[in-house]
């Protein structure tokens, strides 16, 4: 049986929505759509060879580290994966140190529906007020059946309903090519979703973009107007291009202007991986800028170890970053370690640590426990002692005296703030155990 809704209710809950939505300001909606762009983009960085997001290759957790105001290398994040039955990515939780303690402030939860090739991703964020997860973002994505996409649309909770933030369609020619992307957005005046631009690419005979045409869509006129032209004027022989160049119109001239050449240059080792990649910029009127990227390769599994980033400026060359990559002996990546060539070269900027299968040490096949304690030393009662765990499961924390008597414990997962109990003067054991692992110890000085 259908039931009727009192026309007065409606008005009233239709004027709630109206008002709701013009309340929402230009500011809070593009940064929320930045922090959900930024948090999808870290999930996506795990699975950007499968569109099934296979978590073979995908961590249980992850630890973010950055250098701080105080010149120190902190633990400022982790992220947790969780997966279902058939491998894929179900789970992922962002959690961050606020006010001293860890809180979980952003989370994902993954849906697949196998009949459409649909991906729907539904965020959470942390509620400043309620300091609770609340409805934030939801992203869809669907595909073909060979994984190239078809439809993607970000949209943004306010409270009332989702806003599609924006919105990508592409379509293909008879030879399964991308041949149109259309792209809209959210447009916070009308409230309604518009086109921005759309691209068009041709292909040479070996199926390589010969020309990719952007257009701007003008909201007076309603019709797409030219706005760049990206022409690929030339492919080396491992498919790679040898030069680009950018053209403007010109609305005075109605014609194409000249505006950017790209040229690269590569070198290949015996397997013909880039090696190196030089960048040769050229604006118009503007001197040529040249930027150097050096790869090293992993000698087991094929995979990038060093990168190497430099850039020529008025003759003059400036290194500006170097990212290393470690990984374990079944080809995971555990750790990435960003330094800036700029300031220091000895001096980490950032860090990110990954752990698989519940390992926590990469070296040999012994599963370890690892964690980090700051604290001075020697310590006195009620003294901060800071722990990370490198792991994702609980870990139980004991605190022996030296003759071997237990002086307190407790039991906490990833990461704790703690402070030194009242205890006489001498040395104490922490020692840390989590199930099916070695357990590790610390000494530490109370005086």
């Amino acid at each position: 049986m259908k039931t009727l809704l009192n026309p007065f209710i409606a008005v009233l809950l239709l004027s709630s929505t109206l008002l709701s939505a013009q309340s929402v300001e230009r500011r809070n909606f593009f940064e929320s759509a930045a922090k959900a762009k930024a948090f999808l983009k870290v999930i996506d960085g795990f699975d950007a060879s499968s569109r099934l997001r296979n978590s073979d290759k995908t961590p249980d957790s992850t630890y973010v580290y950055e250098r701080t105001d105080a010149d120190v290398l902190a633990h400022v994040g982790k992220l947790t994966y969780e997966s279902d039955q058939s491998g894929r990515i179900k789970t992922v939780r962002q959690f961050e140190i606020i006010d001293g303690q860890w809180l979980e402030t952003l989370r994902a939860d993954l849906t697949y529906q196998p009949a459409t090739n649909t991906v729907i991703t539904a965020i959470r964020a942390l509620d400043e007020e309620t300091m609770e997860l609340a409805d934030f973002a939801r992203d869809t994505e669907r595909t073909r059946d060979d994984g190239q996409l078809l439809y993607h649309e970000l949209a943004l909770f306010f409270g009332f309903d989702y806003l599609p933030f924006d919105v990508t369609v592409v379509s293909y020619n008879n030879k399964d090519l991308a041949d149109t992307i259309l792209s809209s957005n959210f447009d916070l005046e009308i409230f309604d979703l518009l086109p921005t631009t759309r691209q068009t690419n041709l292909y040479n005979a070996a199926n390589k973009v010969l020309t990719a045409t952007i257009e701007s869509y003008n909201h007076e006129t309603l019709e797409f107007n030219p706005s760049e032209l990206i022409e690929y004027v030339s492919y080396d022989s491992n498919g790679s291009p040898e030069k680009i160049t950018n053209s403007y119109w010109n609305t005075v001239t109605e014609s194409w202007l000249p505006f950017i050449n790209y040229d690269f240059l590569y070198t290949y080792d015996n397997e013909q991986r880039v090696t190196k990649q030089t960048t040769y910029t050229t604006y118009l009127g503007e001197d040529t800028e040249i930027d150097i990227e050096e790869f090293e390769y992993h000698n087991t599994w094929g995979e990038i170890t060093v990168r190497t980033s430099s850039t020529i400026s008025n003759g003059i060359l400036t290194p500006l970053a170097r990212e290393t990559y470690d990984f374990d002996n079944e080809g995971n990546l555990v750790l990435e370690t960003q330094i800036s060539l700029e300031q220091n070269p000895e001096v980490i900027v950032g860090k990110q640590q990954h752990f698989f299968g519940g390992l926590t040490s990469s070296v040999g096949q012994e599963k370890k426990l690892v964690f980090d304690i700051r604290h001075a030393n020697p310590s006195r009662p009620g003294d901060l002692v800071y722990i990370t765990v490198e792991t994702t499961k609980l870990v139980n924390l004991t605190a022996y005296d030296i003759q071997g008597r237990k002086a307190g414990g407790k039991t906490f997962q990833f990461a704790e703030n703690f402070r030194l109990p009242a205890l006489p003067p001498g040395i104490y054991i922490l020692v840390l155990q989590a199930d099916g692992f070695k357990p590790e110890s610390r000494k530490i000085l109370i005086k």
